[in-house]
């Protein structure tokens, strides 16, 4: 049976969840000496690890403290809690949720209308690959122009170019820098 959701605004509950799942997805998406400088600690026995890939979805290896119960120590990524603390407050949050189950998220994007700025998407790992991340920015993507894209990760800009190859020519541009 085919995945189906739908869409609908982001509200002040969702931000948890759209803050915990962006760090924990950017910073896995980061190259290897850029995530050594990341640092996650224990809120249980304060033991302090660099994660790895595989340490985001892990267990503290001195207590067995399950990873949603770290902290990340961002260390040079601080600016990335206050900027997501100010855009989430500023931009428009758009969250994919089960069609019948509105609490249930499987996907969100942030989006600033007034930049033309695609803050980040994000989908859960099961739901990927299914159009859910494509039908977030495709709803947020109401005129043609450069969309600057900030967060983008290796999958992102291929969901960027899928989506530029979709419209007519230089009816979207993603880019980096405005």
């Amino acid at each position: 049976m085919p995945l189906r959701w739908k869409l609908r605004p982001g509200k002040s509950e969702d931000h948890p969840f759209v803050y915990s799942s962006f760090l924990r997805s950017y910073i896995a998406s980061l190259t290897p000496p850029a995530r050594a400088r990341v640092r996650i600690k224990c809120g249980r026995c304060s033991a302090e690890h660099s994660p790895s890939v595989s340490d985001l979805a892990a267990l503290c290896p001195d207590c067995s403290t399950p990873i949603k119960g770290l902290v990340l120590e961002l260390g040079d990524f601080e600016a990335l809690h206050t900027d997501l603390e100010a855009r989430l407050d500023s931009c428009r949050l758009l969250v994919a949720c089960g069609e019948s189950e509105a609490e249930t998220i499987l996907g969100w994007a942030l989006f600033n209308e007034g930049e033309s700025e695609l803050i980040y998407v994000y989908t859960k790992q099961n739901y990927r690959s299914q159009g859910v991340a494509s039908s977030l920015i495709e709803a947020l993507l109401r005129k043609p122009g450069r969309v600057f894209y900030p967060y983008s990760t290796r999958q992102g800009a291929q969901l960027a170019m899928r989506i530029m190859d979709a419209r007519a020519p230089g009816e979207i541009t993603f880019c980096h820098m405005p």
